[in-house]
């Protein structure tokens, strides 16, 4: 009898364990993510030809991941930080902002007040089964260009079996 209890006891703890690894999963990329994540922005860049700069916040809009490829502008170095800022900050695309950030629109005084809130595109929201888990911001291109490489980064990976979205 107690052999029974014990094993009810310790398939429970196994239960729990795997149901809290499982949230933890939806509510963040792992390292080896961010890192399989990062190596498809380069690739992806590198076969356009453009040096970028790639910027990675969790959902707090802290960063967690960030690269530079060689010769990429100065400024993309702040510019990829923000867009990936902006879209946890507001939960939107940065392009879909730019024109609610212009002179004499709703929000035109909050990229004033905040350094790290930009309209370029370039910055999207990063999901996991509906639930955001990261911004990713990718700067070094023209707008379309970043935009694009992120876009065909995460298409690669999810081939991989991971099922992330942006928007």
């Amino acid at each position: 009898m107690n052999n029974i209890n014990i094993m009810s006891l310790e398939q429970t703890i196994l239960q729990s364990i795997e149901r809290v690894q499982s949230e933890q999963h939806n509510r963040m990329l792992t390292f080896d993510e961010m890192v399989l994540l990062a190596t498809n922005v380069e690739k992806t860049a590198q076969e356009m030809g453009i040096d970028v700069v790639f910027s990675l916040v969790d959902k707090n809009g802290l960063q967690r991941f960030y690269f530079a490829m060689p010769n990429t502008l100065l400024v993309s170095h702040q510019l990829a930080f923000q867009k990936a800022y902006t879209a946890i900050a507001m939960k939107m695309p940065t392009h879909q902002l730019n024109a609610m950030l212009q002179p004499h629109a709703d929000l035109y005084l909050l990229s004033q007040n905040n350094p790290n809130i930009t309209g370029i595109g370039g910055g999207f929201l990063c999901k996991r089964n509906g639930s955001i888990v990261a911004g990713l911001g990718v700067s070094g291109g023209s707008v379309e260009q970043d935009m694009a490489i992120l876009r065909k980064a995460v298409e690669k990976f999810c081939l991989g079996n991971y099922f992330i979205t942006i928007d």
